[in-house]
């Protein structure tokens, strides 16, 4: 006897995980999908060398089945917004993006080198990606979750040797 329990916020994505589940079933899958035990929220800030990348990261990472929270940084606001689900932080420089990316324990997308260097010697997960190495916004976008994607699937989880302390 199987049991099958699917969560979902709204018609569509139980329609787009029946879809899916089908799909797997019957060994035509075109869609990439993480393990289940990534069920948590992911946080990602895209630093402005990305602009409005937040809301086609969250729109891709939806079809995944990837929780997205995403957070961009504007260095022309001076409070915090959210705009289209995607939650616009101020900042004045790259010191504000590495403070900000800390605090939030957030994956930083950036196309800026040095700011990108920089992060990972502070231990902040980043998602590099040049912007010459693209051709258009939704190529930087699908790239950025396959990268994603990567990175979610080889983190430990729990049951993966990791002690309580």
């Amino acid at each position: 006897m199987y049991q099958l329990v699917i969560t979902f916020s709204s018609i569509e994505e139980l329609k787009r995980r029946l879809r899916e589940l089908l799909e797997q079933l019957e060994g035509r899958s075109t869609i990439q999908t993480v393990p289940a035990c990534v069920q948590q929220k992911i946080k990602v800030l895209c630093d402005e060398s990305v602009r409005k990348l937040g809301s086609l990261l969250t729109r891709l990472a939806a079809d995944r089945g990837i929780q997205l929270e995403v957070y961009e940084v504007d260095s022309s606001i001076d409070r915090e917004v959210e705009i289209d689900g995607v939650t616009h932080v101020p900042v004045k420089d790259d010191l504000d993006v590495l403070r900000v990316a800390s605090r939030l324990k957030a994956i930083l997308v950036t196309g800026d080198k040095k700011l990108a260097e920089t992060a990972k010697a502070y231990g902040i997960q980043v998602i590099y990606i040049p912007p010459s190495g693209v051709i258009s916004k939704e190529d930087y976008a699908l790239k950025t979750i396959e990268k994603l994607t990567e990175l979610i699937q080889t983190k430990p989880t729990p049951s993966q040797g990791q002690e309580n302390r």
